[in-house]
């Protein structure tokens, strides 16, 4: 037994190479071959590798953007959508419509799934979105992001009370 590359599949395994003195049939070498082929294909396939992820895939176009929720089958193998998309458990429109609301739907029952049985790892982004919706506790950087927000907001109002003050102080001097 010898170790041996299979051609074209770029993957080093352990195939069985048998000598020239051993009389075997040619079909039983080439069984062993396929099903030694066939073990690694399936751990190789995404679906059957490593720890499942939830997170943002982003769909739409460069100036309106759109999100899936969606389960991507491994950390590691890289977070934006290339195809290697589990499920969708919902979608995450970014954009506010013209209420001023920022659109969610989630499949409650399939992230807890996701979550509770597979132990799926999640993303920053949609743990944020989950605290908001009521499903886990509120993520602090939703805390930070709504103080800077209120801090924005109360600066803007200062300096357009200054701008509104500084031409009348100027017309009482001339």
């Amino acid at each position: 037994m010898a170790l041996s590359k299979v051609p074209h599949s770029g993957l080093s395994l352990k195939v069985l190479s048998i000598p020239e003195g051993f009389a075997v049939h040619h079909s039983l070498a080439s069984l062993y071959v396929w099903l030694s082929i066939a073990k690694m294909r399936k751990l190789v396939i995404p679906k059957y590798y490593g720890r499942p992820s939830i997170g943002l895939a982003l769909f739409g176009c460069a100036n309106r953007p759109f999100y899936h929720i969606c389960v991507f089958p491994d950390k590691a193998l890289g977070r934006r959508f290339e195809g290697n998309i589990v499920e969708q458990v919902g979608t995450f429109d970014p954009l506010p419509n013209s209420r001023n609301e920022k659109l969610v739907s989630l499949n409650f029952g399939r992230l807890k799934y996701w979550i509770g049985e597979r132990n799926a790892h999640i993303s920053v982004p949609v743990l944020e979105l989950l605290g908001i919706s009521g499903l886990f506790p509120i993520h602090p950087k939703t805390f930070v992001r709504a103080r800077h927000n209120r801090e924005n907001k109360t600066e803007e109002k200062e300096n357009k009370n200054s701008e509104e003050e500084a031409p009348s102080s100027k017309e009482a001097t001339a």
